[in-house]
């Protein structure tokens, strides 16, 4: 199961899907019920290997103990695997909810460009007589040429506050955040392992 969480956990990172939330539910379905049969069997058997029962025998307790041990860490591994779970299901909502921000801002940066076009086309729209600028031989250019100013500050603006990115700036902070492998083999070659005695 803990593959299985992996390989879930992987699909929400790079590609979140409709598909991807039915098999995290799956996965949180599965531990629940694991859940639901394990706690009640490993009361039993903690009874059972206390020799709380007079009808078993003192030598059988050490097997009770020993599938009592058994069952606690399938029940620790299945908890460990409900909060993966968990985390996927956070991890997922927080990816649609970016990709959704996404979005919202490209419709911002379209608003707002259109926003002092669609301003200016209504002014100069209006069928009024005394409008001075309707006189003049170069209005109609002027009144593109401020469109076209227009539009070029509001994307050099965007692109100054990086709502705009062209290449892959986004891309290389993140690659700066990925773990150095050689300082990581060695920090374990420092860590000592107790032996049992």
């Amino acid at each position: 199961m803990t593959e299985v969480s992996a390989e879930i956990e992987d699909e929400v990172i790079k590609n979140p899907q409709k598909t991807t939330l039915e098999a995290v539910m799956k996965l949180k379905r599965s531990t629940l019920h694991i859940h639901r049969v394990m706690t009640p069997q490993r009361d039993v058997l903690n009874r059972l290997s206390r020799g709380d029962f007079s009808l078993l025998k003192r030598g059988t307790r050490i097997f009770y103990r020993d599938v009592y041990d058994h069952c606690t860490r399938i029940a620790d591994l299945n908890q460990t695997n409900r909060d993966i779970a968990d985390n996927i299901l956070a991890t997922y909502l927080s990816s649609i909810a970016n990709k959704q921000n996404e979005i919202m801002k490209v419709l911002a940066i379209v608003a707002a460009v259109f926003l002092p076009l669609s301003l200016l086309a209504g002014i100069y729209g209006m069928n009024f007589e005394n409008m001075p600028e309707l006189e003049w031989s170069w209005g109609y250019f002027a009144v593109l040429g401020i469109m076209a100013f227009a539009i070029a500050g509001l994307v050099w603006r965007f692109w100054a506050s990086n709502w705009i990115s062209v290449g892959n700036r986004g891309a290389r902070r993140i690659i700066n955040l990925t773990a150095n492998r050689e300082r990581i083999k060695g920090y374990f070659k420092k860590v000592r392992i107790p032996s049992k005695k």
